[in-house]
């Protein structure tokens, strides 16, 4: 019978040896493709059964101004962002609230809220108008859109100095020179004193001034308080 040295060993190995080792080798690559084959079928049956969702880029809406509720004994409004209370500058019948650039002390944003009492013609005076609608409940009101620059209502010619004007049927005290984005809010059909019940029933004066100094203003702050504000 024919041999076959075996490396390493010394030695030589039968044919019967050799049989056997190949036979040892063949089983196990069967085994090996078996259970390969198992592998698949068992994940493709199984993604079969229960098909994949297709991957879609999930949107996440965010919540605008209901999270933050700033309140007095008079009134309340929210906000997406934080104010801040400025007790210094407030008093009984003043409130003043201002919202900060982020991570800075730098003023971008103030609400003045004046109750049962007018303020001088230099606090009052304002360059744009809100026109508002009280509602029903006598509490809350609509908002319009806010004007453009009431200096835009003085004729060529005319004289710029501080005056009532209306615009949109809602009066305000005009400075026509103002740079500030300065909104006063005013009733259709009246003016900037806001006649609105509390909760104890009785009925208190609201003149509320907004300004935004920001470089580039716009009404986004503004009509979220204005939607939100509410008599207490």
């Amino acid at each position: 019978m024919k041999q076959k040295y075996k490396l390493g060993t010394g030695k030589y190995i039968s044919q019967r040896e050799r049989f056997t080792w190949h036979l040892k080798l063949l089983l196990i690559l069967l085994i090996v493709v078996v259970l390969g084959s198992g592998v698949f079928l068992y994940d493709f049956y199984h993604k079969k059964q229960n098909p994949q969702t297709p991957t879609t880029k999930t949107t996440i809406k965010k919540i605008t101004f209901e999270d933050k509720n700033f309140s007095t004994a008079y009134f309340s409004f929210k906000d997406s962002e934080a104010w801040n209370f400025i007790d210094s500058q407030s008093t009984a019948n003043k409130f003043v609230f201002q919202k900060y650039l982020p991570k800075s002390t730098l003023v971008q944003h103030q609400l003045i809220v004046y109750i049962n009492t007018t303020p001088p013609p230099l606090d009052l005076a304002a360059s744009r108008v809100l026109p508002i609608e009280i509602n029903d409940d006598g509490k809350t009101f609509k908002v319009s859109q806010v004007s453009d620059h009431c200096g835009t209502s003085y004729k060529p010619g005319e004289i710029h100095r501080v005056s009532t004007r209306q615009i949109s049927g809602a009066t305000l005290l005009c400075d026509p020179d103002q740079g500030q984005f300065r909104v006063v809010f005013s009733q259709i059909g009246g003016d900037y004193n806001l006649k609105l019940k509390r909760d104890n029933g009785t009925t208190a004066n609201y003149i509320i001034i907004y300004q935004n100094q920001k470089i580039d203003p716009n009404s986004d702050t503004l009509m979220q308080v204005g939607d939100s504000f509410k008599a207490i």
